[in-house]
């Protein structure tokens, strides 16, 4: 079988959170020194091209997120149409309160998972670790850099946190939510009113403890 390029298999290793070795920083946060996957795929390169924009809304489908980190908080995707906490369906999509996402297990609104549920934060922290790559805030002297820090993302709960399996029936679910709720935000003068990416949960590595926390910033 052919080897991978020594570069993307460094790349690869450091992704899956197994490659804690420091590296240049490339930006005013503090963790960025640890994301050394960010190199491998030159992503500072590719922010002198592009860094996101809030048209462009990604949905990350995985366990459960910390939707108020303060590194991801900001790019938070929220659904104006809806009114929190008012148990209505407001923009009759036929999710009640789905203010930021939805979770296709619980079949509520309510994405976060913490340790107030009995959950360590191994189990829960692979969402939130997987938005930080794709969005979390840079530049802002905490935590880590992101890949697309213009843009925001949007937290669905299809996988469980228990077991760490992606639970298939719901995926359909979670995906045509996502496409249905693409570009919000945008104006329809916008050249990205449409646009719309979705992002799945990366493969858990249970051995790996920097995967517990490569967001970076110590929770309290």
């Amino acid at each position: 079988m052919t080897r991978l390029p020594q570069r993307l298999a460094a790349a690869l290793l450091a992704l899956c959170g197994c490659d804690s070795r420091e590296v240049p920083a490339f930006s005013d946060d503090p963790e960025s020194v640890r994301q050394g996957y960010m190199l491998g795929i030159d992503v500072p390169g590719a922010w002198r091209v592009e860094r996101g924009r809030p048209e462009v809304v990604v949905a990350v489908i995985d366990n459960g997120f910390d939707v108020a980190h303060p590194d991801l908080r900001a790019q938070l995707w929220t659904n104006p149409a809806e009114v929190a906490g008012d148990g209505l369906d407001n923009d009759g999509n036929g999710y009640v309160d789905d203010l930021h996402g939805w979770n296709f297990l619980a079949r509520s609104a309510r994405v976060s998972l913490d340790e107030a549920d009995g959950v360590a934060p191994a189990l829960w922290s692979h969402g939130t670790a997987a938005a930080g790559i794709i969005a979390a805030s840079t530049g802002n002297g905490l935590g880590v850099a992101s890949c697309c820090p213009g843009c925001r993302w949007m937290p669905l709960v299809a996988r469980d946190f228990r077991t760490a399996r992606t639970v298939l029936p719901r995926l359909p679910e979670a995906l045509a939510y996502a496409v249905r709720n693409r570009g919000v935000g945008g104006t329809p003068a916008s050249p990205h009113a449409d646009a719309h990416h979705v992002g799945l949960m990366l493969p858990g590595v249970r051995r790996c403890t920097t995967m517990q926390r490569p967001h970076a910033v110590p929770l309290a």
